[in-house]
């Protein structure tokens, strides 16, 4: 539903509180399990000051969880 056109401001919308909070904790990854729900929280992020800059390319829990254990 977020990713078609003539939604997409209404889900970035939804999503600004989550970015606001991601943003204000300056995390180095943010991931989701819904990877559509991730891209909307960093295009959020990035819309805002101080946002997604420097976020790793991980994007999925259990590729962050990989990545802790060396694989």
């Amino acid at each position: 539903w977020g990713v078609m056109a003539e939604n997409f401001p209404v889900a970035l919308k939804i999503g600004r509180p989550v970015a606001l909070k991601a943003t204000g904790a300056k995390p180095a990854f943010v991931v989701s399990e819904c990877p559509l729900a991730r891209e909307h929280i960093v295009q959020g992020m990035e819309g805002l000051e101080g946002g997604a800059q420097a976020l790793d390319r991980v994007r999925h829990p259990i590729g962050l969880m990989a990545r802790a254990y060396g694989m």
